[in-house]
Protein backbone atom coordinates (compact mmCIF):
# COMPACT_ATOMS: atom_id res chain seq x y z
CA UNK A 1 0.00 0.00 0.00
CA UNK A 2 2.23 2.39 1.31
CA UNK A 3 4.56 1.68 -2.39
CA UNK A 4 1.82 2.57 -4.21
CA UNK A 5 1.04 5.70 -2.14
CA UNK A 6 4.74 7.01 -2.06
CA UNK A 7 4.67 6.47 -6.02
CA UNK A 8 1.57 8.21 -6.95
CA UNK A 9 2.21 10.77 -4.53
CA UNK A 10 6.01 11.29 -6.44
CA UNK A 11 4.55 11.08 -9.79
CA UNK A 12 2.06 13.65 -8.58
CA UNK A 13 4.96 15.99 -7.57
CA UNK A 14 6.19 15.57 -10.83
CA UNK A 15 3.24 16.70 -12.86
CA UNK A 16 3.79 20.05 -14.01
CA UNK A 17 0.10 20.99 -14.03
CA UNK A 18 -1.73 21.00 -10.83
CA UNK A 19 -5.55 20.86 -10.10
CA UNK A 20 -7.79 21.42 -7.70
CA UNK A 21 -9.21 17.82 -8.23
CA UNK A 22 -5.18 16.43 -8.40
CA UNK A 23 -4.86 18.45 -4.96
CA UNK A 24 -7.92 17.24 -3.21
CA UNK A 25 -7.06 13.70 -4.21
CA UNK A 26 -3.53 13.57 -3.24
CA UNK A 27 -5.18 15.36 0.12
CA UNK A 28 -7.69 12.52 0.51
CA UNK A 29 -4.59 9.55 -0.32
CA UNK A 30 -2.25 11.32 1.95
CA UNK A 31 -4.98 11.15 4.96
CA UNK A 32 -5.72 7.51 3.94
CA UNK A 33 -1.74 6.80 4.43
CA UNK A 34 -1.73 8.63 7.66
CA UNK A 35 -4.17 6.65 9.15
CA UNK A 36 -3.19 3.23 7.86
CA UNK A 37 0.27 4.14 9.34
CA UNK A 38 -1.30 5.39 12.49
CA UNK A 39 -2.84 1.83 13.07
CA UNK A 40 0.48 -0.05 12.32
CA UNK A 41 1.93 2.39 14.93
CA UNK A 42 -0.50 1.58 17.40
CA UNK A 43 -0.12 -2.12 16.70
CA UNK A 44 1.19 -4.51 19.27
CA UNK A 45 2.94 -6.39 16.31
CA UNK A 46 6.74 -4.69 16.05
CA UNK A 47 7.23 -5.66 12.56
CA UNK A 48 4.02 -3.70 11.79
CA UNK A 49 5.47 -0.96 13.91
CA UNK A 50 9.05 -0.73 12.07
CA UNK A 51 6.98 -0.68 8.82
CA UNK A 52 5.49 2.55 9.71
CA UNK A 53 8.69 3.76 11.06
CA UNK A 54 9.93 3.24 7.49
CA UNK A 55 6.93 4.18 5.58
CA UNK A 56 7.25 7.60 7.08
CA UNK A 57 10.99 8.22 6.71
CA UNK A 58 10.36 7.19 2.58
CA UNK A 59 7.97 9.96 3.19
CA UNK A 60 9.79 12.14 4.82
CA UNK A 61 12.80 12.18 2.45
CA UNK A 62 9.80 12.26 -0.70
CA UNK A 63 9.02 15.36 0.78
CA UNK A 64 12.39 16.77 1.18
CA UNK A 65 13.39 16.33 -2.28
CA UNK A 66 10.81 18.54 -3.86
CA UNK A 67 10.73 20.74 -1.09
CA UNK A 68 11.47 24.18 -2.67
Amino acid sequence: MSNYFIKTFKSDLESPEMTEEKMIGMMENTDFFLKVLRVKLESDDPDLQKQAIDELKEFKHLLETYQK
